[in-house]
């Protein structure tokens, strides 16, 4: 009986009927299992290992996989295979794990990334069905603008109003008291209102 790694070269004779890499499965009269025996065997490995990444996530390694999971698995492979309980603490099926586990946990990662990818590339192209972005945006949507406007002033105010007094008639002009008033433009702005006196010839602005 011969102890042997699971390579491209057994598994090319295992699907022509030739056992090279696993001689160690054999039946209870000591006959060693042909390729096509062990193909299946290794097939149905990968099975049972889909079903448990479907169903909590597959260990790294098999060397790191719980009791629950190697139990599972033997247990499996035992029911399917009755030749493989022919050995002390499960090793044969523990063997096949041992050999075929590292390459199928690959290309089970990759085949998780592309459908990843496919995946994220499917919704992509759904959002931009739609005239929707990834991240739920609008793409004609302006951010608000938060600037503060300034108010326009208006300085294009009326001159202040004129009232000439006719002083010809009262002599000397006095001012005893002081003369406020307020007039108010565009009902906003406010300003004094302008006074003026005029003597003859000369105009006095009282303001």
């Amino acid at each position: 009986m011969v102890l042997g790694n699971t390579s491209r070269h057994g598994k090319s004779h295992a699907s022509q009927g030739v056992n090279v890499a696993m001689r160690y499965v054999e039946n209870e009269e000591g006959i060693v299992a042909d390729g096509h025996r062990c193909t299946e065997m290794c097939q149905y490995a990968r099975s049972i290992w889909v079903h448990m990444a479907n169903n909590g996530g597959p260990p790294t390694l098999w060397g790191k996989a719980d009791v629950k999971l190697s139990q599972s698995y033997c247990h499996e492979m035992h029911q399917r295979f009755p030749e493989l309980q022919l050995c002390d603490l499960d090793w044969k099926a523990d063997q096949i794990a041992t050999d075929n586990y590292p390459s199928w946990y690959k290309n089970w990662m990759e085949s998780m990334q592309r459908a990843g990818g496919m995946k994220q590339e499917q919704e992509d192209q759904t959002l931009s069905d739609t005239g929707v972005s990834s991240n739920h945006k609008h793409p004609n949507m302006q951010p608000p603008d938060h600037t503060t406007k300034k108010l326009k002033v208006n300085t294009n105010l009326p001159e202040p109003a004129k009232m000439e007094v006719d002083t010809s008639t009262l002599g000397t002009f006095q001012v005893s008291t002081t003369i406020v008033a307020i007039s108010i433009f565009n009902n906003t702005h406010c300003d004094g209102l302008s006074i003026a006196a005029t003597h003859r010839s000369k105009t006095i602005w009282l303001m």
